[in-house]
């Protein structure tokens, strides 16, 4: 386990599901039944943080340059909140510098579509970062035909 808040953290947490089931608990195995969920919380735990290791020194290594910055992280979100194929053709053809019909011959659809696709992911981008602007200045965005392709109504 490692330490008593975590354990509490894993009790408290079994009370919850055993709460939430108790119409289903037979009195005579509400013990057992307890400790199969304590158990399966806990191996759960387990799994998801399988990877992280408690240490006392930091190590000295950093990450690679460009790994984590805020500014990839950023345009991971952003990314995130495109379709599939926006995101796909955005990636393509910004990230990865390839023309409009390198991209159009990957996906297997017209140029035409990349360029219109690519266009709306791009208006989609603009939108949503100037939306989280907004959010933290407090300030309105500027509106433009660039900024709204894509979501006429």
């Amino acid at each position: 386990m490692g330490a008593w808040h975590e354990a509490e953290d894993l009790v408290q947490a079994m009370f919850v599901q055993l709460y939430r089931r108790w119409r289903r608990v037979r009195p005579d195995t509400a013990d057992a039944y307890a400790r199969r969920i304590l158990l399966n919380l806990f191996l759960a735990g387990r799994r998801r943080s399988g990877r992280e290791y408690v240490t006392a020194v930091v190590p000295d290594t950093e990450s690679p340059p460009g790994r984590d910055t805020p500014l990839r992280l950023d345009v991971e979100r952003a990314l995130s909140e495109l379709t599939p194929r926006q995101r796909a053709m955005v990636v393509l053809r910004f990230l990865e510098n390839l023309p409009v019909a390198e991209v159009a011959s990957l996906l297997g659809i017209a140029e035409g579509t990349v360029k219109s696709q690519t266009a709306r992911g791009v208006g989609a981008l603009r939108a949503a970062s100037c939306r989280r602007r907004r959010r933290r200045m407090w300030r309105p965005c500027p509106v433009s035909k660039a900024t709204t392709a894509g979501f006429d109504a």
